[in-house]
């Protein structure tokens, strides 16, 4: 076969990028290899890697480890980290944009264009007590406090309010981004939200803490909320969800505690309560003889996963949100299209008025003098009506030009919306891709240790098999592992 039928087959199959040159495609062709073996006669080109972002932080910027608790449930607080402080101007962070220097286009067989992937953007996001610097590629300090990476992947500055007795009607509801320190307690019906959240004990209260719960004292029929570690003399009543440790010195009764980290009630008793802690559970004594039977799950995440939940809703939302407003900019265009078309009919009837009021103008300067008064009141008339006409076309040329005017504001606040929009479900899909991996990264532990007692009828729940305990049993371990048949829950004596 000559190298130039080969050529034109391949044309004729659309190959016309990247073919071998006439030596090589010959030299093959006549090869003892040509009906046997394989032979490249065309390749394309790949186009170029994106520019990639990295950020470098000039700070302890680990989002969060959970407190790390011993074989007898005790959190070891000496080995936390040292507190950096910042002073006002500091560079927290700084953004650096990785290229190639290449040509990024690239060309299959047929000649088609392929561009290159869209690079992996860092989100880069300044939060309350920092700032951007101009271009864009640095987060400096606006205050002076101690600077702290989210898990959203922004960057703040953390400072401290003090409040100086209850949280009540005096003081009203703490809203605060940085650290609260309550000298006194949260009374019922009041909500405390802050970084690291310090008090003395919380009745009815509602809590929101970016990062730790202190509680020198008790939690009573609360809902507590944080991205870090909660600890407390008591608790009674209520619903604590976090993502870090639960440590809890004296009893739990009749709540609920949903942690990634452990769950540590090593000095009390567990009574009548629900527990779902990833990295396992130390309790001295669970559960009563006369009481509701306690339910606890270790293992898995299930905090993780109600996060991921929410974060699925709110993506949903905001999706229905940016279609009802395509709708909304749709409709807004379409009235903008139709009133510019009124505004072109308007405006041909104005230039057409305009043309006949000068015919008739000219028409009435030949008919001076002549004595046609029938035929000049005649073009008076019309011209009159022209003129009515025109002023009509003017003001309603007036009232279509505010209405388009209204309806592009209307159109450049849907798209300011957008983009708003658009940058919440960024940021949101950025948290869930980073809870996941932070969860991926701290893999569970299906343990659960009793100190002294745990009573009968106590469920155990690990990630794949569980146990109801059936008679009161001292000192013992509960630890799930994977056999050959699958998950179980094995007991062991300590």
């Amino acid at each position: 076969m000559p190298t130039v039928h080969l050529k034109d087959a391949l044309k004729k199959e659309g190959i016309v990028f990247g073919l071998a040159d006439d030596d090589m495609l010959e030299g093959f062709i006549e090869s003892s290899g040509f009906r046997t073996k394989p032979f490249k006669v065309a390749q394309g080109v790949d186009p170029h890697a994106a520019e990639k972002e990295d950020v470098e932080y000039f700070f302890q910027a680990e989002t969060f480890t959970p407190g790390q608790l011993d074989e007898f449930g005790n959190m070891d607080y000496r080995e936390r980290g040292k507190i950096f402080q910042v002073t006002e101007g500091t560079v927290l962070a700084r953004k650096h944009v990785v290229s190639s220097g290449k040509n990024s286009t690239g060309f299959d067989i047929y000649g088609n264009i392929l561009t290159r992937e869209k690079g992996e953007n860092v989100l880069f996001e300044s939060g309350p007590g920092t700032f951007l610097s101009p271009d864009g590629l640095e987060i400096i300090a606006e205050v002076s406090g101690q600077p702290r990476l989210m898990l959203s992947g922004e960057v703040k500055v953390v400072q401290v309010y003090t409040q100086e007795g209850d949280v009540g009607y005096q003081s009203g509801h703490i809203d605060y981004d940085g650290d609260v320190h309550i000298n006194g307690a949260i009374q019922p019906d009041f909500r405390v939200s802050g970084h690291n959240v310090r008090a003395e004990i919380a009745q009815g209260a509602n809590i929101n803490a970016q990062g730790n719960l202190t509680m020198s004292e008790g939690i009573i029929e609360s809902t507590v909320y944080a991205h870090g570690d909660v600890v407390a003399s008591f608790v009674r009543n209520s619903r604590i969800r976090c993502m870090g440790s639960v440590v809890i010195s004296g009893e739990v009764v009749d709540s609920v505690i949903i942690c990634s980290g452990a769950c540590s009630v090593n000095k009390g008793s567990l009574i009548s309560s629900t527990v779902s802690a990833k990295m396992g559970l130390v309790a001295r004594i669970v559960g009563t003889d006369s009481t509701k039977p306690c339910h606890i799950t270790v293992g898995r995440d299930q905090f993780i996963h109600e996060e991921l939940d929410a974060y699925k809703k709110q993506l949903v939302e905001i999706q229905e949100n940016m279609t009802r407003n395509e709708d909304k900019k749709q409709t807004f265009l379409d009235q903008i299209e139709f009133f510019q078309n009124e505004e072109t009919r308007l405006a041909h009837e104005q230039d057409t008025s305009r043309t006949e009021l000068q015919k008739y103008k000219k028409e009435l300067e030949t008919l001076e003098g002549t004595g046609k008064e029938g035929k000049i009141q005649d073009i008076e008339y019309h011209m009159s009506r022209l003129q009515q006409n025109m002023d009509y076309a003017e003001k309603k040329l007036a009232q279509v030009f505010q209405s388009n005017e209204d309806a592009d504001r209307q159109v450049s606040a849907i798209e300011a919306l957008e983009k708003e929009l658009q940058l919440q479900m960024k940021t949101i899909r950025s948290r869930r891709q980073r809870l996941i991996q932070w969860s991926l990264d701290h893999p569970g532990k299906p343990l659960a240790k009793i100190l002294e007692v745990i009573h009968a009828r106590t469920k155990i729940q690990g990630l794949g098999s569980d146990i109801i305990v059936r008679d009161d049993t001292r000192a013992v371990s509960f630890a799930e592992v994977r056999g050959p048949s699958g998950y179980e829950m094995r007991l062991t004596s300590l």
